[in-house]
This record gives structure tokens, C-alpha cells and sequence, in this order.
């Protein structure tokens, strides 16, 4: 960690514990022109609730924390690293399948499924995979599609105990060219 990075952490551990959430709340109340009064009714709570975020110095209560994540537009796990209510997560997976779990014990579908389901069903709708919507949009390329639940075709091969290996892993490469030159002849189909 270099110097300055080391000094914003010490800032930090000295800051009233709902500071960051209260910064990028502010960050997005005047990207989005509202007035706080406006920001603290979408939060349902009061202007003055609100700026104590900034000030307090216990940590806030979980439900203020959903409730500024809602009306700002980020996930609940990153408003409650923000207020200091849970730990940094790994990685940016972890923080998605993290949201996902949490959304699913509570019946709401987290951001990244919502946006999944999106594009699933806007691919549905013209004939296409999910994978081919992915890779068409440009948020994958074919040969990171790589089937790690078993796909029909290749399970059929593999599980015939009557070809010997060697052509399973010919019948098997040569699916798996056929899967990214489809692909790349559709996204080819959508540029032009």
C-alpha cells in the first residue's frame, strides 16, 4: 500500500462509520440533481436522519442502510461495506453471488440476476442463448463460454461407453469449434 493510500485508510478507521455511505449518497443525489429533502424521502426517512449518517458515530442500523441502497441504485452488500456494517468481500464474485444468495433467502432478485434474466429473455425473444446475447453485446467472446454443467450433446458422448475415448475427444473438440463459429457467425449476422 503506498503512503497516500495508507493515510486515506487511517483517515477511515477514524471516520463516524456511515461516512462513506453518506459520501456516495451525496455523490449520487447531486449527479442525479435532487435535493437532500428529495433523497430522504426516496429513502423514507427525514433530511436530518439522513445528514447524521455523516456525523453519528455508531455504526447505522442495517434497515437504514437497505434503505439508502434502494434509492441510490446500489446492491446491499456494497452500501453495508460502505457503512461498515459487513467486511470488504474477495472479489467482485463474491460480491455478486453474495447479493444473489442474500436476494434469493429474501424472495428479491439481486441486480446481476435481474440484468441475467434481461438479457435471457431478450434472447429468448429473438431466437438466441443467453451466450449468443452475451457474446453478440460484446460482454463475452465464444470461447469463454466454456459448459461446465453438463451440456445433452456432450454428455451423451461422453457417457457412450462404446466409442473409445480417443473420437470422444474428437467428437467433443469438433462440437466445441462448431459452438464458437456459430457464435461468432451470429454476432457477424448483427454487425453488419
Amino acid at each position: 500500500m503506498d503512503t497516500r493510500e495508507g493515510q486515506q485508510q487511517k483517515q477511515h478507521d477514524h471516520d463516524p462509520p456511515g461516512l462513506r455511505l453518506w459520501e456516495r449518497a451525496e455523490q449520487v443525489r447531486l449527479a442525479r440533481g435532487w435535493s437532500k429533502t428529495e433523497l430522504a424521502e426516496r429513502m423514507g426517512m427525514g433530511r436530518v436522519t439522513y445528514d447524521r449518517l455523516r456525523t453519528q458515530e455508531n455504526k447505522p442500523q442495517a434497515k437504514t442502510v437497505r434503505r439508502v441502497a434502494d434509492a441510490i441504485g446500489i446492491s446491499h452488500t456494497e452500501a453495508g461495506v460502505l457503512a461498515g456494517l459487513i467486511e470488504q468481500p474477495a472479489s467482485r464474485m463474491e460480491q455478486v453471488l453474495t447479493d444473489a444468495i442474500a436476494g434469493h433467502l429474501r424472495g428479491v432478485p439481486s441486480e446481476a440476476e435481474r440484468h441475467v434474466r434481461a438479457l435471457r429473455e431478450a434472447g429468448q425473444e429473438s431466437g438466441k442463448t443467453l451466450g449468443d446475447v452475451l457474446v453478440l453485446a460484446g460482454l463475452a467472446e465464444p470461447d469463454e463460454l466454456k459448459v461446465t454443467r453438463k451440456d445433452p450433446v456432450v454428455e451423451e458422448l461422453e457417457d457412450d461407453p462404446e466409442l473409445p475415448d480417443d473420437i470422444k475427444k474428437e467428437f467433443l473438440d469438433g462440437y466445441r469449434r462448431l459452438r464458437a463459429e456459430v457464435a461468432a457467425r451470429v454476432r457477424e449476422c448483427h454487425t453488419d
